[in-house]
């Protein structure tokens, strides 16, 4: 470990502050990505596991290089922050918050959640592919669900700017544009990143797409679950 700079505590505090307040603890914005929380502050630092009793302990790593914040597994998870944090834009950082505080929130229970989301899911790709392994799978998922501009144009949603939304609004699959997509019957004997959506979403026994976005949805808000 070594000393924060006090410049280095504002960087931190603010793009902290933006994934917990603004990101978790959010409603929503509206515009292009209207991404939600859960809406509540104290709610958000409940499911987070934030409490006076826990705190979210930040450490100041004297090492330069990647990887450039990670959560690290004790009774009382910390954030390291590297040097090569700071030199982000305040965007990114923003981001890299927001992925670090999902593994927060997965931690807080108990590392179910990466497995929930796997086990809810009926379609898609990893959001990227340095998610290679469910805890990233879930971190990688939730930055992206905030910061859908940073999805690589991966096809892992049909949901705001992600690739298979253009499929969505494709006539071919239904033409029904967000949350459009189908399933054919039989799909279960397909490996998940192998689905391909139905060309005839109409027709009788097709199930809705259900994504990684639409777990996090549904899991922040309780809206688009499963029937």
């Amino acid at each position: 470990m070594r000393p924060w700079e006090e410049a280095e505590k504002q960087v931190v505090r603010s793009a902290l502050e933006d994934a917990i307040v603004d990101k978790f603890g959010g409603s929503g914005r509206g515009g292009e990505y209207p991404a939600a929380g859960f809406g509540n502050l104290d709610r958000a630092l409940e499911e987070i596991g934030i409490s006076t009793n826990k705190p979210l302990e930040l450490v100041r790593s004297p090492t330069y290089g990647y990887p450039i914040a990670a959560l690290h597994d004790s009774t009382l998870p910390r954030i390291t922050f590297l040097g090569c944090f700071f030199d982000r834009n305040s965007t990114e950082q923003k981001a890299i918050a927001v992925h670090e505080v999902a593994h927060r929130w997965d931690c807080a229970h108990n590392w179910s959640l990466s497995k929930q989301m796997l086990d809810w899911i009926n379609w898609g790709e990893t959001p990227s592919v340095q998610a290679n392994n469910p805890q990233e799978d879930l971190a990688y998922t939730v930055e992206y669900y905030f910061f859908m501009e940073r999805d690589e144009a991966r096809f892992w949603t049909d949901d705001f700017g992600a690739g298979l939304y253009g499929y969505a609004s494709d006539p071919r699959y239904g033409g029904k544009g967000r949350d459009g997509l189908r399933l054919d019957p039989g799909y279960e004997q397909i490996p998940l990143d192998k689905r391909e959506p139905s060309l005839n979403p109409n027709a009788p026994g097709t199930v809705q797409v259900y994504d990684r976005y639409d777990f996090l949805e549904c899991t922040f808000t309780g809206k688009n679950c499963k029937p």
